[in-house]
């Protein structure tokens, strides 16, 4: 009996200049303008649309910096609406859902979908519907890049966004071999996925400029230099399948959350409302992962740029006796800390929190000298699984702990915040008088 394997087909959805995209979705005014987004307490511009771009506007730069220039040439400004973004990002995802059973989201403005069992004649027309029923019922522009494997899906997905006669969709399994190498000599070889900016280094300085390059270069060779992740890069290079999304979202070794303060904070109260914050957000983020953690480190300090007054620094370690991802065990060793490290008469800008000793949730290294109580880690697991579920159905920190507080006069700033147009009944769009 014959046996026929399918070939593998995946193809990339990026959504374009996803967060400037929402904005524009209730807002029509803002398109053909440049638009920019803002970080967490209106810091540093993380969004730009292509008419922001073309006026020179850098990603990462200081808001603070470039505030008059962007005024002269009317760039319209916006402080992070992340409740918007995440609710139109899952609805652009149960769109691509409806194009294929197997949808891989790997960002909040990314997925791969796996096409090797669907039954599609032309995949340029596939990839082309996608994108018309995407901003026909959602609003948001994306573009489509399809490969023999997601290294390659990806190549296709940059190159089409930025090459507008391709109106959004490059198919790769659709051209020759020598139009692939064409379009591999065009990328350079820090943008190919998984090339970190250190590969990427030792590579240039061996003599690999593209991604046209890597391709040619010798199996057994970039396996001794690259390890087996390399080897895989290049064998994806050449049109065959063997890497996963897991293979590059690499589970962290440690997990941060910190932010600075909406104003400057003086309490110990205060302060500790927003550490509980930052701790149940990193631990959600180590559950996420399927991970535990087993030490937690905390800092606070002042302003360093505040003229006037002396900048105070501290910072304090913690550790459990096993690790967990239980959000209350982190919580009572940070405010501990906390206890140590808080300086009454200071005016405190940022506090964070570190989550290290990071294991995998089914790795227990036993201790001969401290007991493990396997009942209640089962049951708190439940409880956290209850907590991620209910606030993934209903919102974030829906549910919470007392501690994080409930009216966070410290809490970032969002001046330029547009309205939750999607997720809060108070902010419905209304049209007409």
């Amino acid at each position: 009996m014959a046996i026929i394997i399918n070939k593998k087909i995946y193809a990339l959805v990026d959504c374009n200049n996803f967060f400037v995209s929402c904005e524009r979705v209730f807002n029509p005014k803002l398109r053909q303008v440049p638009v920019v987004v803002l970080t967490n307490n209106d810091g540093c511009i993380i969004a730009r649309s292509n008419e922001a771009k073309a006026l020179g506007i850098k990603m990462a730069e200081p808001f603070f910096k470039c505030r008059d220039y962007l005024e002269a040439n009317n760039v319209k400004i916006f402080s992070p609406n992340f409740r918007l973004y995440g609710d139109m990002s899952h609805r652009v995802m149960s769109e691509l859902e409806s194009f294929c059973s197997k949808v891989e989201v790997y960002s909040i403005d990314e997925a791969f979908l796996d096409l090797s069992e669907q039954h599609i004649n032309d995949y340029h027309k596939w990839g082309q519907q996608l994108v018309d029923k995407v901003y026909k019922n959602i609003g948001i522009p994306v573009t489509v890049g399809i490969g023999a494997n997601r290294t390659l899906a990806k190549i296709a997905t940059e190159i089409a966004k930025h090459s507008p006669e391709m109106n959004g969709v490059l198919d790769l399994e659709g051209c020759h071999e020598k139009k692939i190498d064409e379009y591999l000599k065009k990328v350079e070889i820090q943008d190919i996925w998984g090339i970190g900016r250190k590969y990427a280094v030792k590579l240039r300085s061996l003599g690999f400029y593209s991604a046209y390059d890597l391709k040619n270069a010798d199996i057994g060779w970039i396996r001794k230099k690259l390890t087996v992740m390399g080897q895989r890069i290049v064998m994806e290079l050449n049109g065959k399948a063997c890497r996963n999304i897991d293979d590059i979202r690499n589970t962290k070794k440690a997990i941060a959350s910190t932010r600075s303060f909406g104003k400057y904070v003086t309490t110990k109260r205060e302060i500790a409302e927003a550490v509980s914050l930052y701790v149940a957000r990193a631990v959600e983020k180590l559950r996420r992962q399927k991970s535990r953690a087993e030490s937690i480190t905390l800092y606070i300090r002042t302003n360093p740029h505040k003229s006037g007054e002396q900048y105070y620094s501290n910072s304090g370690t913690a550790q459990l006796e096993y690790p967990s991802s239980f959000t209350p065990d982190f919580v009572k060793l940070a405010l501990k800390i906390l206890d140590n490290v808080y300086v009454p008469g200071k005016k405190y800008k940022k506090a964070g929190v570190f989550l290290t000793g990071i294991v995998p949730e089914s790795v227990l290294q036993r201790k001969l000298f401290h007991k493990y109580d396997s009942d209640s880690v089962k049951i708190n697991d439940n409880l956290m699984k209850c907590l991620d579920t209910i606030n993934g159905a209903y919102g974030k920190r829906t549910l919470r702990l007392a501690s994080e507080g409930f009216e966070r006069r410290w809490y970032m700033k969002q001046n330029l915040l547009s309205k939750r147009f999607t997720s809060s009944w108070d902010e419905l769009l209304v049209v007409g008088g």
